[in-house]
């Protein structure tokens, strides 16, 4: 009854998060900034890979039965991406993003969302873009074999946009610091790493 509730909460969290970021979408675009309209915004995919782990290490481990495996081995994040330009060098960057929290030792696997809104500032308006960015990302995990991340934290990151016509391409490293996670449900207890990094791949249009 208590996983239901939890499972139950986590969806309303996902629903209200893309009503959120669904309204920014279809608003932004249309709207004046500093006697501006907004251009058209980029849609695009994301893919990457986690630098930091995802589970802290526990001085009692859980013991591992042998009977889940791991259909990918491979640690990865993918999703999509929208970014609405409001300015010559300013836009606003909303993603969704699938990704996979893994424990060291043990093949299970939590299942989460994460959706960082970030604002991006570009040093330069060449081919050759640097831009800086920032701002609140949010998560809604499933499958929680024991834990309970948290949903709430602050992403910062460094990279390059690469105009190719039509298309973008934009490397970039980001941060993220997770608050700290939520009741524990298992003794010891299961804690995710609240210090997060990223190696990600903007491909956008």
């Amino acid at each position: 009854h208590r996983n239901q509730i939890l499972s139950d909460a986590s969806h309303a969290k996902m629903y209200y998060i893309w009503s959120v970021v669904l309204a920014l979408v279809v608003l932004c675009p249309g709207l004046p900034v500093f006697g501006q309209t907004l251009k058209r915004p980029w849609i695009g995919v994301v893919v990457g890979v986690p630098v930091t782990g995802d589970v802290q290490p526990s001085a009692d481990p859980l013991p591992y039965t042998g009977e889940v495996t791991r259909k990918f081995a491979f640690r990865s994040v993918a999703g999509v991406m929208v970014e609405t330009p409001i300015g010559e060098r300013l836009s606003i960057e909303v993603d969704g993003l699938y990704r996979r929290l893994r424990y060291e030792n043990d093949p299970s696997v939590v299942v989460t969302w994460e959706i960082p809104v970030l604002a991006k500032y570009r040093l330069s308006t060449r081919t050759l873009v640097p831009f800086v960015e920032g701002g609140p990302s949010f998560r809604v995990a499933g499958n929680l074999n024991s834990t309970n991340p948290s949903h709430y934290g602050t992403t910062v990151g460094v990279g390059t946009d690469i105009r190719l016509r039509r298309f973008k391409i934009a490397p970039a490293i980001r941060y993220t610091r997770w608050v700290a996670d939520g009741p524990q449900r298992t003794w010891p207890p299961v804690l995710t790493r609240l210090n997060q990094v990223e190696l990600l791949v903007g491909i956008s249009f």
